[in-house]
C-alpha cells in the first residue's frame, strides 16, 4: 500500500472593505463660533459582512496640501447591517474660507478590515467682523488760508482694535492719513494750502482684521483768504520835477500761500500802472513824479487765490 502526503498549505486572504461616509449637519458657520454652534459631522463606517468594524475615525481638513486633523472618535458597535457611527463636532479653531473635510477611518485589526476614506464635504467657515464706529473733529470750523487747523479721530468697536492708517478726505481727495494707534484716538495736522472755501472732511477706515469699514460724518470747514501785508520802499524822499522814482513792493503772506498776483499803482490818485507781483511777493516799480509838493504814490495789491487785497501809500516832496 502506498500512502502519499500532501504538502502543507498556507495562503492569507485580503481584509474585508470598508465603506466611510460623511454628512455635516450645515454647510456653514461664522469662524470661533462656540461649542455648539458649529457644524456636526456625523461618520459612517459601513462593512458588507454584517459585522462591525472597531476602529477610529478622523474628521481631517484637507483644504491644503498638508491634510489637518481636526478630530478623532471612536466605533465599536454597529448595526445590524455591518454600519457604526461617530459624531464629531468642527473645531473653533478651523481656518476661514470654503474648506473641504473628508473623513478617514482606521481599523483596529488591520489584517481583517481595511482602511477606507469618505470623499470630501465642503464647509463655509464665514469670518466674522465687529462694526466700527469713525469719528471726527476739528480744533476749528472757520480758519484763514496759511492755518494748519487740527483734525482729531476716533474709533470706536467691540472688536479688537490695532494700530491702522485712517485717511481724510476733502470732497473726496485724501488731505491727510493718520495712524490711529490701539488707544483709538489721534490727532493730526491738516494742510495749509486748502483752498478758500467751503470744505467738507470725512474720516474713513477701510476695515480689516475682524472690523468692518467705518465712515465718520462729515464735518464742515470754511477757508477764508489770509491777509496780506505790503510794505513799501523809496528810494528818495525828494526829487526835482519830471524826476523818476523807483518803490520797492514786498507782499508777505502766511507759510504755504501764494502770492502771485496784480497791483495797481497810483499817483496822486490816478492810475499810472498795472504790475505782476511774482510768486516772491517782491517787485520793483518806477514812476515819473511831475508837479510840485507831495506826491502819494498809492499800491493796491489785489490779492490772489488765497490772499486778500491790500494798499499802502509813501510820499515823495518835488521840489
Amino acid at each position: 500500500t502506498t500512502t502519499t502526503i500532501a504538502p502543507e498549505c498556507s495562503w492569507a486572504l485580503d481584509p474585508f472593505a470598508t465603506t466611510t461616509t460623511l454628512a455635516l449637519n450645515r454647510t456653514s458657520q461664522p469662524a470661533a463660533a462656540p461649542a455648539g454652534s458649529r457644524a456636526v459631522a456625523t461618520i459612517t463606517v459601513q462593512t458588507a459582512s454584517g459585522a462591525a468594524a472597531p476602529g477610529t475615525v478622523a474628521l481631517v481638513d484637507v483644504t491644503s496640501g498638508s491634510p489637518v486633523t481636526l478630530g478623532t472618535a471612536r466605533i465599536a458597535g454597529g448595526a445590524a447591517d455591518g454600519s457604526a457611527q461617530a459624531a464629531i463636532e468642527v473645531p473653533a479653531s478651523i481656518g476661514t474660507g470654503t474648506r473641504a473635510l473628508r473623513a478617514v477611518f482606521t481599523a483596529d485589526d488591520s489584517a481583517h478590515w481595511a482602511g477606507s476614506s469618505s470623499a470630501a464635504a465642503r464647509l463655509a467657515v464665514v469670518p466674522v467682523t465687529a462694526p466700527v464706529s469713525v469719528g471726527l473733529t476739528v480744533s476749528s470750523r472757520s480758519v484763514s488760508a496759511g492755518v494748519r487747523p487740527s483734525a482729531t479721530v476716533t474709533v470706536t468697536t467691540t472688536g479688537t482694535w490695532k494700530p491702522a492708517n485712517v485717511t481724510l478726505t476733502d470732497n473726496g481727495r485724501v488731505v491727510a492719513t493718520v495712524t490711529v494707534p490701539a488707544a483709538r484716538s489721534a490727532t493730526v495736522r491738516l494742510p495749509a494750502v486748502l483752498t478758500v472755501g467751503r470744505h467738507s472732511l470725512v474720516a474713513h477706515f477701510a476695515g480689516g482684521a475682524g472690523l468692518t469699514a467705518g465712515t465718520s460724518p462729515a464735518v464742515g470747514l470754511t477757508v477764508t483768504k489770509a491777509g496780506a501785508k505790503v510794505a513799501l520802499k523809496r528810494s528818495k524822499a525828494t526829487v526835482k520835477a519830471r524826476t523818476k522814482v523807483s518803490v520797492r513792493v514786498a507782499v508777505s503772506a502766511p507759510a504755504g500761500v501764494t502770492r502771485r498776483g496784480k497791483a495797481v499803482i497810483l499817483v496822486r490818485g490816478k492810475k499810472t500802472a498795472t504790475v505782476t507781483v511774482p510768486a516772491s511777493g517782491r517787485v520793483t516799480v518806477t514812476v515819473k513824479l511831475i508837479k510840485k509838493g507831495k506826491n502819494a504814490i498809492t499800491v493796491r495789491y489785489l490779492g490772489s487765490a488765497n490772499l486778500g487785497a491790500k494798499t499802502a501809500k509813501v510820499s515823495v516832496r518835488v521840489r
